[in-house]
Parts: structure tokens; sequence; C-alpha cells
């Protein structure tokens, strides 16, 4: 993809794709590209095209964003992009 291509994808200030790695307790575990910007925690954990929700019908109980130093984040924080 031609980086003018790839511009148009994301956020306005936050252009470009970004790489997640969705594990855990979901579904659907996998690593996902998305527009960056865009697409919230909640379409990445419980979005049909990512991890699809929590198994077993439960409900999300807290997420970490990142490695190991990032910060806890909980149901509130869901709809961060």
């Amino acid at each position: 993809m031609e980086a003018k291509n790839f511009a148009k994808l994301g956020a306005e200030q936050s252009t470009g794709t970004r790489i997640f790695a969705v594990s855990g307790h979901v579904n659907n575990p996998g690593v996902y590209e998305v527009e960056f910007g865009t697409t919230t925690f909640r379409d990445l954990i419980m979005g049909e095209k990512y991890g699809n929700g929590i198994r077993n019908g439960n409900e999300i109980k807290a997420f970490i964003p990142g490695g190991a130093s990032a910060p806890w984040f909980f149901e509130e924080h869901l709809d961060f992009p």
C-alpha cells in the first residue's frame, strides 16, 4: 500500500493502522490490525470481527491495554479508541 493510501486510514491526527494482540478469556484470541484512532477497546474485545466477547458469557472485569507495566483498565474504559 502506498503511503498516501495508508495515511487515509485511521483518525485525523492518528493515521494508519495499529497491531493488537487480544488474548485471555475472549472467544476469539488473535493478533489484529485495526485502523488507528477509530477502533475502540470494546470493538477489539467484544466485536465479532475480533475478540468476540468474553468466554462462557461472562462479563469483563478488567483488561490491560499494553505490557506488564500498563495500568489496568475497567469496563468504563472500553469505549476509548
